[in-house]
């Protein structure tokens, strides 16, 4: 096994990388960190390649500065082979403090992504960044350590960073990416035409169409829409049976963070049964007299 990274010094928050160059049949790799025995590594957030050739590192950071090497198995009998280490060494002037935070806004209101950092007093530049394809583009003017975006639409959605520039030893820090949704306002619908049904044994399906939003529960009301109690069902469709009296039945809708609404509801009337107020009894009449 050959070393191809005898070492690496970086800033942190950028991406790093050691790699080992490694001849034979059916290797298998380990990294490990530390000193033999170290300790091995596995993949995560920050770390991809734990178990192959070249080990990636996300954002290093000051807890990654240490010796790292590689044990390399082939197929037996060979026995496996330890690589030299490498030692990465990672410098940080610019320390961020506080990361930006993802955000979740309905339109038309304003999100904010803020950063704190540091430079043991040295000046700090900013500059704010979107995601756009497959790269981050700066956004013009965004140059404070707050990014307002004011009156957010759909076309704001996406991933944010910022770039923080020093003066003097690692002169280049990058957030955390950070994601920005936002939410269409709720819109509660509108529940399909009320009904009139016979009292007693009925059937009936409503319908919530127009809407905006996720379907929370069901409402309905026997006292016209004074008070109203919860039916749990989440989907557009609510089936009702065996009324005996007037009910109205809404659906509560929410959209992300947004308010949530009511749509407009809709009434089942009940007709009532007919009812014989006299029995016909049988009668014999003379022709052409009355009954």
């Amino acid at each position: 096994a050959t070393d191809k990274d005898a070492g690496n010094t970086i800033c942190a928050t950028l991406p790093a990388s050691l790699s080992v160059a490694a001849t034979g049949t059916g290797l298998t790799y380990q990294w490990y960190k530390g000193t033999a025995p170290g300790i091995a590594l596995i993949n995560g957030l920050n770390i991809t390649g734990a178990t192959s050739s070249t080990l990636n590192f996300n954002q290093v950071s000051l807890a990654d500065t240490d010796n790292y090497y590689v044990v390399i198995n082939g197929l037996s009998p060979c026995t496996n082979v330890q690589s030299g280490y490498a030692l990465l060494t990672v410098l940080s002037t610019i320390t961020i403090v506080q990361q930006p935070l993802s955000q979740s806004v309905c339109t038309g209101s304003n999100a904010v992504f803020m950063v704190n950092a540091t430079a043991g007093g040295n000046p700090l530049s900013y500059q704010w960044r979107k995601k756009v394809g497959a790269g981050f583009v700066n956004i013009i003017g965004a140059n404070l350590p707050i990014l307002t975006i004011t009156s957010a639409t759909n076309a704001d959605d996406g991933l944010y960073d910022v770039v923080i520039t020093g003066t003097i030893g690692c002169t280049v820090a990058y957030s955390i990416q950070q994601t920005l949704t936002v939410n269409l306002l709720t819109v509660g619908g509108t529940v399909n035409t009320g009904l009139a049904v016979c009292s007693g044994t009925n059937t009936g399906t409503l319908v919530l169409s127009g809407h905006t939003g996720s379907i929370i529960r069901w409402e309905y009301s026997v006292n016209a829409g004074l008070s109203w109690l919860p039916v749990a069902n989440t989907t557009t469709l609510l089936t009702y049976s065996n009324l005996i009296i007037e009910t109205f039945y809404r659906a509560v809708v929410q959209s992300g963070i947004c308010t949530a609404e009511n749509s407009l509801s809709a009434a089942i009337s009940i007709k009532p049964l007919p009812i014989a107020l006299a029995t016909p009894v049988t009668q014999t009449i003379c022709s052409g007299g009355n009954i």
